[in-house]
């Protein structure tokens, strides 16, 4: 499965857009329950 982590200052509106056109697709965003959690460094989430 492909699956993509969105930071969490992004429009959530994106995740709606990728679902509606691509529904296999996984999409977190930062804060959600299986996702890194808000305010995580960048660093430790791209490492």
């Amino acid at each position: 499965m492909t699956g993509y982590l969105l930071d969490e200052n992004v429009d959530p509106a994106l995740r709606t857009a990728i679902h509606h056109q691509w529904p296999d697709v996984a999409v977190w965003i930062i804060g959600d329950p299986s996702a890194p959690k808000r305010g995580t460094p960048d660093p430790d989430i791209l490492t």
